[in-house]
This record gives C-alpha cells, sequence and structure tokens, in this order.
C-alpha cells in the first residue's frame, strides 16, 4: 500500500527511528476514505510512493506534539516537524 497505518506511539516511535535521516509524512485523522484531505493525501502517496514515504494515524500516536487543525498532514525532516496548511 502507498500509505502504512502507524496504530501505536511505539509505532510512530519506530518511524521517527527508520527515517531519522530522511523524510516522512503522516496524515492525522480518520482513515475515512470519503474525507477529503485522506483522499488527496493517498492520491499524493501513490504519485510520489517512490520518493518518500506516506503514513497516518489517528491524534494518540503523535502524543504531545501541538498540532494546528485536525485532520492534518504532518512532515517530519531533520529531528523536526512541520504541519501543512
Amino acid at each position: 500500500p502507498a500509505v502504512r497505518k502507524l496504530a501505536s506511539v511505539g509505532k510512530f516511535n519506530e518511524a521517527l527511528s527508520q527515517h531519522s535521516d530522511s523524510v516522512f509524512f503522516l496524515y492525522i485523522g480518520n482513515d475515512d476514505e470519503h474525507e477529503d484531505l485522506f483522499k488527496k493525501y493517498v492520491s499524493s502517496a501513490e504519485t510520489h510512493l517512490i520518493h518518500s514515504y506516506f503514513y497516518y494515524g489517528r491524534r494518540h500516536i503523535i502524543e504531545d506534539r501541538t498540532l494546528q487543525r485536525h485532520p492534518t498532514v504532518l512532515v517530519f525532516k531533520d529531528k523536526k516537524y512541520y504541519e501543512y496548511e
């Protein structure tokens, strides 16, 4: 699959460690195939799969990180994260 599920804090931390020297994207929200942002995220993942890693999960997996909106898309790079506006 183009988008892989991160179901727990442990799996999220595993992804952080695994991609510490690369970029990955994370959709935070419900995996509702009818939600517009999720559909666009999956479509982008299918297009750019060979260039990066794409994950999705629910709010609890990112623990105490601050989000401006929900659902949202985050990009992780150089041990930092950025939220798409």
